[in-house]
């Protein structure tokens, strides 16, 4: 329990869920390519930008980095799942 405590006590934990985010759209790029898929890498992007901004305004929350890198990270990930929807939106009415 001590290694787990420790990940969240340095904000290591945040670095380690980024290199998995990193991992899964290394992944699924090269998923789309081998299986000749027609995935959108842009789409792609913006569905995991969202996540990614949750997991550094964790990451500035856990080093108690100012309260302005927190709320700016907030906003961008607000900002980009706003962007992510309107493009699935507009997406889902052309099809």
């Amino acid at each position: 329990m001590d290694m787990i405590e420790s990940l969240f006590r340095s904000s290591h934990i945040a670095d380690v869920v980024i290199a998995v985010m990193a991992l899964e759209a290394l992944a699924l790029a090269i998923a789309a390519r081998v299986r000749s898929r027609n995935w959108s890498l842009g789409s792609m992007l913006t569905g995991m930008l969202p996540g990614l901004f949750l997991v550094l305004a964790l990451r500035a929350a856990l080093v108690q980095a100012s309260p302005l890198w927190i709320a700016a990270a907030l906003s961008a990930a607000l900002l980009t799942h706003m962007l992510d929807m309107r493009l699935r939106i507009t997406a889902s009415h052309t099809h």
